[in-house]
């Protein structure tokens, strides 16, 4: 069964398997693998995009009665369906969820020693979900383009164009956090990909899509997963 890449947040998490003690591993998996992941977890939540995400929401509740309707608006609620499906994938969860398992004498203020590695299904259904978040930015960066480029057009209407501009100027930031995101999210596959090939292969509670991961997150395989998907209404209304 090929991975859902634009529904992952639907994808069943594999039966809860015994953690496997670090020091157990025939090939040690890098010192910096918690750093990393730590990393990349502030960096899915980070305060600037989200606080852009509010902002740009607020955009479009103020002005909802006066743009119903219009194509330049139906634009920026595809923008909007794309952040709620992105915030429901959660991936910054995902890597919380592999940070529990490591450290599970972790709290809010202390991390703990890195005592346990999870088993490859955990692991590659934490790849997936990773997947279809990646997917979802792909598509967001797509949406935030293109209704940036019908609210320019809607600018040269003289009694809109302030409320063109500053939509412009967070769509123009969403955009450009977007694909620091992407950038992060990338990254951080890749060093869960080689944690992958450190671990004993497990076949018990293995999921289906697991031989079809990909090595690396690049958008020919995404797009060739997704089967030609060329619109962003579908992973927005998925």
């Amino acid at each position: 069964m090929p991975l859902p890449v634009h529904n992952t947040r639907h994808l069943r998490p594999p039966p809860s398997q015994p953690l496997l003690p670090r020091n157990s591993l025939p090939t040690q998996p890098d010192d910096s693998l918690p750093r990393l992941l730590f990393t990349a977890r502030r960096a899915f939540c980070r305060k600037e995009f989200w606080s852009e995400v509010v902002a740009l929401d607020r955009l479009r509740y103020k002005n909802t009665n006066q743009h119903r309707g219009s194509l330049h608006f139906r634009k920026l609620l595809e923008v909007k369906r794309l952040l709620k499906r992105l915030e429901e994938n959660a991936p910054d969860a995902v890597i919380d969820e592999l940070l529990d398992l490591m450290h599970p004498q972790r709290t809010k203020k202390l991390t703990g020693p890195w005592t346990f590695v999870p088993q490859q299904p955990q692991l590659c259904y934490c790849l997936g979900r990773l997947i279809g978040c990646y997917a979802l930015l792909d598509q967001l960066t797509k949406s935030t383009t293109t209704a940036y480029t019908y609210f320019q057009s809607m600018t040269s209407q003289t009694l809109f164009m302030a409320f063109g501009l500053t939509t412009m100027s967070s769509l123009a930031r969403l955009h450009f956090l977007t694909e620091k995101m992407m950038t992060e999210l990338a990254l951080c596959y890749d060093v869960l990909w080689k944690l992958k090939h450190v671990l004993p292969v497990s076949k018990e509670g293995m999921p289906s899509y697991a031989e079809d991961l990909p090595a690396d997150l690049n958008l020919e395989y995404l797009r060739r997963v997704l089967g030609g998907m060329e619109s962003n209404r579908v992973l927005a209304d998925s």
